[in-house]
């Protein structure tokens, strides 16, 4: 061995080595699986929290007009309010703060619409809800209804 060579292994030997770690002492995190900082946590949640949720909604502003696609799952007849007919609860669910949308006497197509609504129910078949308001208690008012066989 030349003499390089053995004051390098005596250097290397004499140098202090870091103390041993416990096999229970947990490993530092690398960089690639270090915990998100709380801020660039809270950032990214924000982000996806404010990202615009065509299924989420929150305001019925946003469904003042609109449709929904499925089927009929559920008919409300209430006598107590006057001039309303039939209500729906569709899946998947209609969208907004109420997930009702109804039938108003008031509509020029109403029995037409009422007795597509039943037989739509009854056969299960899927149908286009649309509207073009909001009531007062936030359902929507049905303006016409598509359904096809399935």
């Amino acid at each position: 061995m030349g003499m390089l060579a053995r004051t390098t292994a005596r250097v290397a030997r004499d140098r202090p080595q870091p103390p041993a770690r416990s096999p229970v002492e947990p490993r530092r995190p690398s960089p690639r699986n270090a915990p998100m900082r709380p801020f660039a946590r809270t950032a990214l949640l924000l982000v996806v929290l404010g990202a615009p949720d065509r299924a989420r909604a929150d305001e019925d502003d946003e469904h003042q007009t609109g449709n929904n696609h499925g089927r009929i799952d559920l008919i409300h007849l209430d006598s107590v309010v006057q001039g309303r007919g039939p209500c729906v609860q569709m899946k998947p669910s209609i969208p907004g703060k109420s997930a009702w949308a109804c039938l108003w006497r008031n509509n020029p197509l109403y029995t037409e619409l009422r007795e597509l609504l039943q037989s739509a129910f009854t056969t299960g078949k899927r149908c286009i809800v649309y509207w073009s308001a909001v009531d007062n208690r936030s359902h929507k008012t049905i303006d016409r209804v598509e359904c096809w066989r399935t």
